[in-house]
């Protein structure tokens, strides 16, 4: 029977699965941790390349070889390297939570490669006088390394099944199961060698399962393989719809974060225009009575003060000293009433218009300085008149002096 195209399936199975594996440990680990999945994808690989070369092997029309022997070392030795790497991944994954320092994988791997030198040394002793060595080489590889491996591999799945349906991940777990399935009995094909000369190889081997069954066993490993393959590629489109949800919820959870504090910016930001409008209404609400009581306090008191100084212009008459200083009096009196009005005009309330307190302040203020200017001018008259007139006509007596300064106070009023 012509088994070259379940070589070819088997080993593609395999590649496949250790190129799932070797992108799935480099994402995040939901399936298992990186250092657990690279030993599985390694053995994918190089189980895969094992299989493209015994269909070589089996085809030596295809391809000759120079050294045969040299041939059927390299196979021997990627067939141990291969089923050690999957024992590995297997006692990884029962101790994930253990952490290996570089002194225990040196360890590690050199008691690997040394187990696996042991058996082939022994084969090589043991079986140096028949005519083909690498069989029963072969047969303790399969023996000593594969089955172990494998056996090993499946406890490891079918532990991470069990882990899948404590979290509640059901098709995880079914996935990871038929894989488990898949390695335990790939352990026990691995049991049937090619013929040897010792027990059990004598008994169960190549031969007899092809004339028992009818097919190779090489079949039913191609079988499992791709078995195996397509529940860790499932579960690894599992994993990954998980973490797409993750990252949707990681998403949605940002979005409303994002929103909580928009929302909360916008209170701040209204609390504080509300704050402000508050501290701005104070100011004016101050301002405008700072203006207020200037405009009826000092405003009044100023304007008594100027119709004071008027007033004492009249009995300042016939004392210049004493008029230049009441004039004087009256320029201050003018200045601070423009000073009050400025004053009261930058103090008025932003949302009044020009004609606040200091325009009324203003308004009641000429009015004022226009009757004490009138005032201070018929005094100057009055003083300058001289006691006759060219007429003829007598000054006025000192009773009519009084009766002149009440009449003009009259006319203030």
């Amino acid at each position: 029977m012509d088994i070259t195209l379940v070589y070819f399936v088997y080993g593609l199975a395999f590649f496949s699965m250790g190129l799932a594996m070797l992108m799935e440990s480099n994402r995040s680990p939901l399936l298992a941790q990186a250092r657990i999945l690279r030993p599985l994808a390694f053995f994918g690989f190089v189980h895969g390349s094992h299989e493209w070369l015994e269909m070589f092997l089996d085809k030596s029309d295809w391809l000759v070889f120079q050294d045969p022997m040299l041939v059927n070392w390299l196979r021997i030795g990627v067939l141990s390297l291969s089923f050690a790497s999957l024992g590995l991944f297997g006692v990884l994954a029962l101790q994930p939570q253990r952490r290996l320092t570089w002194h225990a994988t040196l360890w590690m791997f050199g008691g690997i490669g040394f187990y696996i030198a042991i058996i082939i040394l022994i084969s090589v002793i043991l079986w140096a006088s028949h005519i083909d060595p690498f069989v029963h080489a072969d047969a303790l590889v399969r023996y000593f390394v594969a089955v172990p491996g494998a056996v090993l591999a499946g406890i490891a799945l079918l532990r991470q099944a069990s882990q899948a349906y404590s979290q509640e991940r059901p098709r995880l777990a079914q996935m990871l199961r038929w894989a488990a399935i898949g390695f335990l009995l790939y352990s026990l094909t691995q049991a049937v060698v090619p013929p040897t000369d010792a027990i059990p190889g004598n008994l169960l081997n190549t031969a007899s399962f092809t004339a028992a069954f009818g097919f190779p066993v090489q079949i039913v490993r191609a079988f499992l393989a791709v078995i195996i393959t397509i529940s860790l590629i499932r579960a690894t489109q599992f994993v990954d719809e998980e973490r797409q949800r993750q990252l949707l919820t990681a998403q949605q959870e940002r979005l409303e974060a994002l929103e909580v504090v928009q929302e909360e910016l916008l209170r701040r930001e209204a609390l504080r225009e509300e704050l402000l409008r508050h501290t701005v209404k104070t100011q004016e609400e101050e301002r405008a009575r700072i203006a207020r009581e200037l405009h009826d306090e000092m405003a009044q008191i100023l304007t008594g003060f100027t119709l004071h100084l008027a007033a004492l212009c009249d009995y300042a008459c016939d004392h210049p000293e004493v008029e230049n200083q009441v004039e004087h009096l009256k320029s201050l009196s003018q200045q601070m009433s423009q000073s009050l009005y400025r004053l009261v005009h930058d103090l008025r309330p932003l949302h009044q218009g020009h004609a606040g307190a200091g325009a009324h302040l203003l308004a009641a203020a000429r009015p004022r300085a226009r009757c004490a200017g009138s005032s201070r001018a018929r005094a100057r008259r009055s003083c300058r008149t001289p006691a006759s007139s060219p007429r003829g006509r007598s000054s006025p007596g000192p009773g009519r002096a009084p009766a002149r300064r009440r009449a003009s106070r009259r006319g203030r009023a």
